[in-house]
């Protein structure tokens, strides 16, 4: 029963900081450098799993993606599926590619809604 448990301990712990990695990724990604042969454009990544690159002048490309040990993984149909490191620094999402390369990205910030003013009115005279 006790190897039981620890087991259950370390894999509750490794699903957690796997989600935890996955909750700093989701969201909507805007190139802000492409450099040796990066296209620039923007990279979607939902906490469902689906994922949606948008490079400049290219059509839309839609599949899914995971983070596994440090490397996000993008699997689009028909064309596969690639890996690549990354790193969170600064607000920014860095992948450094197969060749060496990295590309920065910029998370995407919603904007707050406006909350309306509690306060009432002022009427005007007429």
């Amino acid at each position: 029963m006790k190897k039981v448990f620890l087991t259950a301990l370390v894999l509750g712990a490794a699903l957690t900081q796997s989600a935890w990695a996955n909750d700093q990724l989701v969201g909507v990604w805007h190139s802000v450098d492409a450099k040796a042969g990066a296209l620039p454009g923007s990279i979607t990544l939902e906490k469902s799993g689906s994922a949606q690159l948008s490079p400049k002048g290219q059509p839309e490309l839609t599949g899914t993606w995971r983070d596994e040990g440090g490397k996000l993984f993008l699997n689009m149909p028909p064309y596969g599926e690639a890996n690549m490191g990354y790193a969170l620094a600064k607000g920014q999402l860095v992948l450094t590619y197969d060749n060496g390369s990295k590309q920065k990205f910029s998370k995407t910030v919603k904007a707050s809604k406006s909350v309306p003013s509690q306060l009432s009115p002022t009427p005007t005279k007429k």
